[in-house]
């Protein structure tokens, strides 16, 4: 998973999907996928068959919520997140579009 990390850091300034973003991804991916699988294990070997289901809950709710911390921090790290660098969106006006004027008989479609 560093190097998927470190993939990403270096190629921070390629703003292209394919040579910038996917290979730190693909590396994060491959790391995450040999690492869960063991972990999983080993959290379900330590309890007891009465506790399994219980366990395997457990598990799941802090494999979500770390999940959910890990795009939130993902996102706010890699979208360079500096109070000066974002403009919101509701710094435009917002007009409506050009309708056209109704005429009687005429639905619009």
């Amino acid at each position: 998973m560093a190097a998927g990390f470190v993939c990403l850091a270096l190629r921070s300034s390629d703003g292209r999907y394919w040579s910038g973003v996917f290979p730190g991804v693909a590396l994060l991916a491959v790391g995450m996928g040999l690492a869960v699988a063991p972990l999983t294990d080993a959290v379900l070997g330590a309890v007891s068959r009465d506790h399994e289901g219980a366990a395997s809950g457990v598990n799941n709710a802090v494999a979500r919520v770390a999940g959910l911390l890990a795009v939130a921090l993902a996102g706010f790290a890699l979208g360079g997140a500096a109070p000066g660098r974002w403009r919101p969106a509701t710094a435009r006006p917002c007009r409506p579009p050009r309708s056209r004027p109704w005429r009687p008989g005429w639905s619009g479609g």
